[in-house]
């Protein structure tokens, strides 16, 4: 059965090995604090947050099993052109002048902190893929759609997802520069 299959392979990959023990306190704490919660409202954030997105991670390692160098590039793709999305609609609610009493923008995200969240990863995902292609129209494609997203978290004013941005930026290349046991290491004291 897949079920058994991916959860088998799912607790043998090498890198999930080092962070099974931190997975398995960060699960056991969730689900804790959702029963010792008064309501027990709890129960759709860890369904939201943690079950879903463990699922997701299971049926697309098991689909993509044989696969396995293209399943990064996969997601990442997805979540670029997802990001990016979001992007143009957050521009088109700033087109139209809808921003925030203090004048910050939140497009259909209940704060501007949590578009900036949503933008954040594109722009570090969009860093990465400029540094990596070498096609002059691809470069100029990924050019554009960074700056739209750099202008996008400029105008959510969110001075914690630029910190955030900017150290990320810092931390990953660094890691590029570093050999494989290297970036384990420094991967592992950092979280």
């Amino acid at each position: 059965s897949w079920r058994g299959g991916a959860l088998r392979e799912f607790l043998s990959l090498p890198i999930e090995r080092t962070f099974r023990v931190g997975l398995v306190l960060i699960f056991f704490g969730v689900i804790a604090s959702t029963l010792l919660h008064p309501t027990l409202r709890g129960f759709g954030i860890l369904k939201s947050w943690f079950v879903t997105p463990l699922l997701f991670f299971l049926l697309v390692r098991h689909a993509f099993r044989r696969e396995e160098a293209r399943i990064l590039p996969i997601l990442l793709g997805a979540y670029a052109a997802s990001a990016l999305g979001v992007v143009l609609g957050a521009l088109g609610f700033a087109l139209r002048d809808i921003f925030t009493f203090d004048g910050r923008l939140t497009a259909f995200f209940q704060s501007p902190n949590q578009l900036a969240m949503y933008v954040v990863p594109g722009v570090l995902i969009g860093w990465y893929a400029l540094r990596r292609t070498r096609s002059l129209w691809k470069r100029l494609l990924i050019s554009g759609a960074l700056f739209l997203a750099i202008v996008t978290l400029y105008l959510t004013g969110s001075r914690g997802a630029w910190i955030g941005a900017v150290s990320a930026a810092g931390i990953a290349s660094i890691l590029l520069r570093l050999s494989r046991r290297w970036r384990l290491a420094v991967a592992g004291s950092l979280l």
